[in-house]
């Protein structure tokens, strides 16, 4: 496989640390009321800095939350 979304998914799992989980600005747009997170940025060569959010948790108040738990 090959292409941009190839490529930039490459460079957020090698910025993972183990146990880690990184995901993009347009992922965290979708997650940002269930996940607490923190930005990080992603040095490039070529591509310039990407912007990625580390999930540290998920919300206390969505914790027990059976769909979220499937997540």
């Amino acid at each position: 496989m090959i292409g941009d979304v190839v490529n930039r998914t490459a460079r957020y799992c090698s910025a993972a640390e183990g146990g880690q989980v990184l995901v993009s600005a347009e992922m965290y747009e979708r997650v940002w009321k269930v996940a607490d997170t923190e930005k990080v940025t992603i040095k490039t060569k070529h591509e310039g800095d990407f912007v990625a959010y580390r999930v540290k948790s998920i919300k206390d108040s969505f914790k027990g939350n059976k769909v979220v738990e499937k997540l």
